[in-house]
């Protein structure tokens, strides 16, 4: 019988007679409400791509917030497999609507596996990161928050107070 509930609706039909007649108009509009929203859960999460040259307004904030978290954090927890070296790499961090990390993503990777780790590492023990604002929480559930990820002889501080 949910089944067949489930297909009107999707589908955009009227339900059948009998199924109308089995549920109250209040058990009816709990049912769409919770099919509605499971439908959505199942469509996946609006997401947002993030880069430095994003230039809506509320997304570059996040992001220079979320720039700012991570430098302050790798200034006290700079990752020794990259002392002395040079090293560059592009990540992608997926943060979810409550500042959760959902993953961490290397694009393009520094040519060492220890420091690509390292990354990794620093991204996700540098959260969580702010939960989004209610501009952005209407409209997204995910950023995905591409970086580059400098290391090198003369990194491993800012030198700025966090």
């Amino acid at each position: 019988m949910w089944c067949l509930l489930a297909l009107a609706l999707v589908l955009g039909c009227a339900l059948p007679a009998a199924a109308q007649t089995r549920m109250s108009a209040e058990e009816q509009k709990q049912f769409e409400t919770g099919l509605t929203r499971r439908l959505q859960e199942q469509s996946g999460p609006r997401r947002a791509f993030v880069s430095p040259r994003t230039a809506e307004p509320a997304l570059a904030r996040y992001y220079a917030d979320f720039t700012t978290q991570i430098e302050c954090f790798s200034d006290t927890h700079y990752p020794r497999v990259a002392m002395g070296a040079s090293f560059e790499a592009v990540a992608t961090v997926s943060v979810a609507a409550d500042g959760q990390v959902e993953k961490v993503e290397i694009d393009r990777g520094s040519g060492s596996p220890q420091v690509d780790a390292a990354i990794r590492e620093l991204a996700r023990s540098a959260g969580p990161y702010p939960a989004f604002s209610g501009e952005l929480k209407n409209r997204y559930r995910a950023l995905d928050l591409s970086s580059r990820w400098r290391f090198g002889p003369t990194e491993g501080g800012r030198r700025n107070a966090c």
